[in-house]
């Protein structure tokens, strides 16, 4: 039997301890979304290969770790024949989240990491509700034992729930892990739309300066928060406070909408007409008129960041606010240029239909897909004229559905629906018995279980 086939045979571990091969574990996948994944291990590298010592790597019969991925790091790192391992076992994947964090409880932890852990101990502490309110029903009858309290929740403060969470992470006050929290998904939003760049700078402020500090600059209006971002992000500034100084010092003033630099205005659909420039041919809009410098600052269309266009290097192609042909309620389908979209992410909407949520100040789009809303331009839709009553049906139910945690075949299907306007008896079907599935009570689930 070659390597590879031993690999394959190895899927399931014996509860217990013993020596393993490190290229057959596999990191919790809860892990890297609440640590992150750019931990640097070199000092435990260093200090493995000095004692030749690894403490023991918790992992799951399935070969997940629960404890050891900055340990299993190091060992790929010095390419280890084997590692120690301690096989758990746990009852459900409640528990098995909740080792995960308990085994890193002590260590040392950025203020993005804690707010994600708090998130992750309110997921756990919502499904333990449950099942504790489940597990009331069924003890109801008389002669049958009451469910025992949750030991882990049962000695923290009484109070609100963000207060609580605040205080087992290390956050002090639920009104800091409210701030924290919105500069978190702030950061997410931003790495979704592919500004990593800007998402690297909250980030830092987040973690290195203060809750407080990355809180205003989330609330920041766009255009000054553009300006202070790329101070830091140039070395020019060290904090945001240095920065909000310096762009006071340099006497800088945001123009608010309606004001005109040379007949451009915030919020114009531009062209960059300069053959010598890197971005030539392409489109955006204006979002910052620099008087001082005679500039204009422009969101391009792939671009992750604002770019900076000296006057004559502009096409003016409309006025602000461009023309929206559409409102909030209209089903509309999503055309997205795959050569021009802002990233892969978004690129995977084609041809899906969605409702549009809102209309932007600008003239952007917002348009719920079901799992995201995404912020879109005009010209990246398509309308659907006259929706049946069977479609608009539809729609609202595929687009509730995938607001839910989905199995990776369901979300396939729902792919399916989304990109028709009509549909047979039998995809109707199917989807009822999605519906009737995920919209089961929690003991109608455990039945099925069982």
């Amino acid at each position: 039997m070659n390597q590879q086939a031993q690999l394959n045979c190895m899927s399931l571990l014996a509860v217990g301890s013993s020596q393993l091969d490190p290229r057959l574990l596999k990191p919790h996948p809860r892990n890297a979304i609440i640590y992150g994944e750019e931990e640097d291990v070199t000092e435990l590298v260093e200090s493995i290969r000095t004692s030749g010592w690894v403490k023991s790597l918790v992992v799951t019969p399935t070969r997940f770790i629960i404890s050891g991925h900055r340990r299993l790091k190091a060992a790929l790192t010095l390419s280890l024949k084997v590692v120690p391992v301690e096989v758990r076992e746990f009852d459900s994947q409640v528990q098995e989240l909740e080792a995960l964090l308990l085994e890193n409880c002590s260590r040392h932890k950025t203020t993005e990491q804690k707010v994600r852990e708090a998130a992750a101990w309110k997921e756990i502490e919502s499904k333990l509700a449950l099942q504790r309110k489940s597990e009331a029903g069924k003890s109801a009858a008389p002669g049958l034992p009451k469910p025992k309290e949750c030991e882990n929740f049962r000695t923290l403060p009484k109070g609100r729930t963000v207060d609580r969470l605040a205080y087992r992470v290390g956050l002090g006050s639920g009104r800091n892990y409210e701030k924290a929290s919105k500069v978190v998904v702030q950061i997410d939003e931003e790495e979704r739309l592919g500004n990593r760049a800007i998402a690297k700078i909250l980030r830092f402020v987040l973690n290195t300066e203060s809750v407080d500090a990355a809180h205003r600059l989330v609330k920041t209006t766009n255009p000054e928060r553009q300006q202070i971002i790329e101070l830091i992000a140039a070395g020019k500034a060290r904090t945001t406070k240095q920065a909000q100084q310096q762009l006071k010092q340099s006497g800088y003033r945001p123009l608010p909408n309606g004001c005109v630099l040379d007949g451009f205005s915030v919020g114009d659909w531009v062209e960059v007409n300069s053959v010598h420039h890197p971005h030539h041919g392409k489109r955006g809009q204006v979002d910052l008129l620099l008087p001082k410098e005679q500039q204009v600052s422009v969101i391009l269309e792939d671009v992750a960041h604002c770019v900076r266009f000296e006057l004559h290097e502009l096409t003016l192609m409309a006025k602000a606010p461009p023309p929206c042909p559409y409102q909030a309620g209209d089903l509309v389908r999503i055309d997205i240029d795959r050569t021009t979209a802002i990233d892969t992410f978004t690129r995977k909407y084609k041809g899906l239909w969605g409702i549009v949520l809102e209309i932007g100040e600008l003239g952007s789009v917002k348009v719920d897909v079901g799992s995201i809303s995404l912020p879109l331009l005009p010209f990246d839709l398509k309308p659907i004229d006259n929706p049946s009553p069977k479609l608009q049906e539809v729609a609202r139910r595929v687009l509730r559905l995938r607001k839910l945690e989905l199995d990776e075949a369901v979300e396939v299907l729902l792919d399916f629906l989304q990109a028709r306007e009509w549909f047979t008896f039998e995809q109707l079907v199917l989807l009822e018995s999605i519906e009737k599935l995920y919209y089961l009570s929690p003991r109608a689930v455990n039945s099925l279980l069982d």
